[in-house]
């Protein structure tokens, strides 16, 4: 897919204006009200775990032979990988658009995974997504969404064997039309897990994207876990089942909901674009080496909709298939 570069990082004036398309939430406002909060949040929670220190178990949390939790004790096996994804054309209410289509590409690899000595773990991740929205029109063009960011995640393991899961994503959430401070962001969230059983545990938490027009986003569920072989996930964001016919041989189908990306678009006079979708998927991984995999991935993209902070009316998408592949490497 080969396309002039000024389609990739300039606005044309011509395609869409305040009277055609884009509405943002009007409560955008809020953002800026809860900002100051956000660090003292984080640091609150932090505070909370470390609080809880004197209950810790002395080993390394992670019990995969012996299994307490169906969360917390789940073996790390992937260290990193890629998929690339490609969404069939769709119309748009846009007047200037006539058909969207995007191409996905993600990249991530595990850096550092280090088991302390005092019940918890440290993972730090670097993460690379991108969605190349292609758009036919009056004038084509095209809009590289990309968030580049690490991850870094503590997980804090209890006497009971509850836990406790904090992340931060600090990077880039940029469209590329310019790279300034508002292409910068924080991302963070948490979550408790409750084991009830050695195959049953329970979450409850949430991610906060400060400046971000959706600004909390809720995480609940549950997982059952039977012998490895069948993992079933029901929850917001995201529900999936997992089945494992055989050591290399594994079957994926899914939902999730996704609400917050957002991208700064620099000197563009909308100023920020976000995305909203709603994802069924399907995965076959296939191990072809014993340290690489390789994924089928199919499914339909849902309920989409683009929002630009400046202009008046969503942009909705009509519903359209994606395929991909991706390639895993193990640990």
């Amino acid at each position: 897919m080969c396309m002039d570069q000024k389609y990739l990082l300039l606005y044309r004036p011509g395609m869409l204006d305040a009277s055609q398309h884009g509405r943002y939430d009007k409560f955008f406002g809020l953002v800026n009200q809860m900002e100051p909060l956000m660090p003292r949040t984080c640091v609150a929670a932090l505070l909370l775990s470390l609080s809880l220190t004197a209950t810790l178990r002395a080993e390394s949390y992670r019990r995969v032979d012996g299994r307490d939790c169906a969360i917390l004790d789940m073996p790390l096996t992937t260290g990193g990988g890629f998929t690339l994804n490609y969404v069939l054309p769709a119309d748009t209410t846009a007047p200037a658009w006539e058909e969207l289509s995007a191409a996905e590409l993600s990249a991530w690899n595990r850096f550092v995974y280090w088991e302390t000595d005092f019940g918890a773990d440290v993972d730090l991740q670097g993460l690379w997504d991108t969605t190349l929205l292609n758009i036919q029109g009056t004038e084509d063009d095209a809009y590289p969404l990309t968030m580049a960011r690490l991850r870094l995640q503590w997980t804090q393991r209890y006497e009971a064997n509850y836990g406790f899961e904090m992340d931060a994503s600090p990077g880039l959430y940029s469209s590329f039309e310019s790279l300034e401070s508002a292409d910068f962001a924080v991302p963070f969230g948490g979550r408790w897990v409750l084991p009830i059983s050695p195959d049953f545990s329970i979450y409850a938490g949430a991610n906060i994207y400060p400046t971000f027009d959706h600004v909390i986003d809720p995480r609940l569920g549950l997982r059952l876990a039977h012998r490895d072989n069948v993992i079933v996930d029901l929850g917001y964001p995201e529900s999936r089942i997992i089945l494992s016919p055989g050591p290399r041989f594994t079957l994926t189908a899914g939902a999730r909901v996704s609400l917050w990306p957002e991208y700064n678009m620099g000197d563009d006079p909308r100023e920020r674009l976000r995305v909203q979708e709603f994802r069924l998927y399907g995965q076959l991984d296939i191990g072809i080496t014993d340290y690489t995999h390789l994924s089928l991935n199919g499914g339909s993209l849902l309920q989409r909709e683009i929002a630009f902070k400046s202009e008046a009316d969503d942009v909705e998408i009509d519903d359209a298939p994606f395929v991909g592949i991706s390639l895993t490497r193990m640990l």
